[in-house]
């Protein structure tokens, strides 16, 4: 949580455009880091199950 603190003092305070924009960033940023790593454990995972079948 530190980490957008560290943005809202760098950007001018108060500004609840800038910090809905940041948290939104943050938050998509985030998600596709969240789906890229279960896509590519899934992908790992399916072909180390497909390997052990054979």
């Amino acid at each position: 949580m530190e980490m957008h603190r560290l943005f809202d003092a760098l950007l001018t305070p108060g500004s609840d455009v800038i910090n809905v924009m940041l948290h939104y960033a943050i938050g998509v940023l985030a998600f596709g880091a969240c789906c890229a790593a279960g896509w590519y454990c899934g992908d790992w995972l399916f072909e180390f199950l497909k390997g052990r079948k054979e």
